[in-house]
């Protein structure tokens, strides 16, 4: 069987976008507390939801660059 490599630069490129969805999930945490008027300890004792969030938003990114990168490579590469 032929061995799968993933490059450090893959791997360097995927982590940059789960941290952005991570980031995204933070913030969108933090604005729930500003307007629901919570106290701010609810940004760290909510973590583990923020962490579900951001996983549900790293998918949500990886089908839509799935989806962007079948549609690039049926009518953009066409010769």
């Amino acid at each position: 069987m032929k061995d799968i490599v993933i490059t450090s630069s893959r791997i360097s490129r995927e982590m940059k976008v789960f941290l952005v969805c991570f980031i995204l999930a933070f913030l969108i945490n933090a604005a729930a507390v500003i307007a629901y008027v919570r106290p701010w300890t609810e940004l760290f004792s909510q973590l583990g939801f923020v962490v579900v969030i951001s996983i549900c938003l790293y998918f949500v990114a990886v089908f839509l660059r799935l989806i962007f990168g079948l549609l690039n490579s049926l009518f953009l590469n066409r010769k």
